[in-house]
């Protein structure tokens, strides 16, 4: 059972990111969910209501993201944020923790 995204974590993320930067990754998980976009959308990528991400939102909707149609980037990312294992959910919360090696240098 994948872990859910809770508001205190997602506060927590709020304090360490620059507000610009917060609001970009949110609006990457949204584009890559099909949010605004009913034809993006992924069958399987809501689990009880919560929206998380599946391997086909990665390769179907990266071109929304980085405006180029790239799968295999998009599965790169995608086996990136699951630590190579397959059938996964990302969580809204592992997308920023996934991300969070390219905000600070002092995490890599």
């Amino acid at each position: 059972m994948p872990s859910y995204s809770t508001d205190e974590e997602l506060s927590r993320f709020k304090e360490w990111i620059p507000p610009v930067i917060y609001h970009n990754i949110c609006r990457a998980f949204k584009k890559l969910w099909g949010l605004n976009n009913p034809d993006a959308q992924v069958p399987g990528s809501e689990v009880d209501g919560v929206a998380v991400l599946v391997e086909k939102n990665f390769t179907q909707n990266i071109k929304y993201v980085i405006g180029v149609d790239c799968p295999f980037f998009g599965k790169l990312l995608y086996l990136y944020m699951s630590n190579g294992l397959d059938l996964v959910k990302i969580t809204l919360a592992k997308f920023f923790e996934s991300l969070k090696s390219f905000v600070y240098d002092e995490d890599k």
